[in-house]
């Protein structure tokens, strides 16, 4: 697997998710390779058979030492259930299931089951420190983060917009709140990737300059491409897999998913990039993904679709890209392939179905 990393030029309005940066992507694609390839490209997603898969963007601490974020894996925690439930393991519970992002490090240690649910609530103290493998946390908001950090490397605020009547071009003290992120000078995104990266980087290549998400108009969500990393996680290969992207479970995916995984649904509704088309509507039908960071079960390869290819089994991947909008010759795609990666059974060991 390899890391895309970006170096923002200012601030975003969110930490773009999978979907979104697809839609980037995609349009990246037409304008440096030409409608043809974005057409084929589409009909491989549409076939069962991506080119490329990509995760949600995650944080990048220090873009010199590396130290990059991931999707908290959604634990079940069965172990807060057993003994009794202080309010300092309670308080513990609570915190841990706030946060979103954790170090690559601590993923991997969840990942591997050497460190269990019940060690991840006793490292928490009284200083509100977190101790995991050794080395001390602090959790800010959404994020885990080394306690030797001196300065927050990411952060969100609120600020504050005039929204102007189009007829008489006045503001008439309306006046509205919109969140944006910020980054330190070292701080970055990264954005994890398998398959075809050339398509990727050239998609992105575009984007930098145009911007991801919300409020680009004033110019939020441009960056930088700064190189590409190998990144070492492990292979779906066991029971279960962790997903580093929204996942759209394909309808035959969905009763295994959500009887035997832990995830969290989310609702995602956007909107067609309406800068560079003029469709009828600009919404995108409503659509129900597992976050990033749910841990699903794996099937065996008698239970996958498989198909030949140039005379070899090849395994399908999980989740699917539905038609959102029916404006263009293939359809709007919503993506919703899972980006997997290995988690141990006996780390994630369900018996039920269950949520965050």
């Amino acid at each position: 697997m390899e890391s895309v990393l970006l170096s923002p030029d200012g601030p975003f309005s969110e930490i773009p998710r999978s979907d979104t940066l697809f839609g980037a992507i995609c349009w990246g694609i037409r304008d440096v390779r030409g409608t043809e390839c974005l057409e084929d490209v589409l009909a491989q997603f549409q076939a069962d058979r991506p080119p490329f898969r990509i995760s949600s963007a995650f944080p990048l601490l220090d873009r010199d030492d590396r130290e990059y974020l991931l999707a908290t894996p959604r634990l079940p925690m069965l172990s807060a259930g057993v003994g009794e439930m202080t309010d300092e393991r309670l308080e513990a519970l609570d915190v841990w299931q706030q946060i979103e992002y954790v170090p690559a490090s601590v993923f991997s240690m969840i990942a591997a089951g050497t460190v269990s649910d019940s060690e991840l609530l006793a490292g928490f103290d009284e200083n509100g420190t977190i101790t995991v493998g050794g080395r001390q946390y602090v959790h800010d908001r959404r994020f885990l983060l080394p306690a030797e950090s001196d300065r927050k490397p990411i952060w969100r605020t609120e600020r504050t917009r005039n929204a102007v009547n189009r007829l008489t071009m006045a503001t008439d003290s309306s006046l509205y709140h919109r969140d944006a992120v910020f980054f330190s000078d070292v701080a970055g995104l990264h954005v994890c990737v398998e398959g075809d990266i050339d398509l990727v980087l050239d998609g992105l290549s575009v984007a930098q300059d145009r911007g991801i998400g919300g409020d680009r108009s004033v110019g939020h969500g441009q960056f930088r491409l700064d190189g590409v990393r190998s990144f070492d996680l492990p292979q779906p290969d066991g029971d279960f897999f962790c997903t580093l992207s929204l996942c759209i479970p394909h309808p035959e995916e969905l009763e295994p998913f959500l009887t035997n995984g832990y995830y969290e649904i989310e609702p995602r509704k956007g909107v067609i990039e309406n800068s560079l088309a003029s469709p009828d509507t600009i919404w995108k039908k409503r659509v129900l993904a597992l976050s990033e960071g749910s841990i699903l079960p794996r099937q065996t390869a008698v239970d996958r679709r498989f198909e030949k290819t140039d005379g070899e089994h090849r395994e399908e991947p999980y989740g699917y890209n539905p038609i959102v909008a029916d404006h263009f010759e293939h359809g709007v795609q919503q993506y919703g392939y899972s980006l997997p990666v290995g988690i141990t059974p006996q780390t994630a060991s369900p018996s039920a179905g269950e949520t965050k």
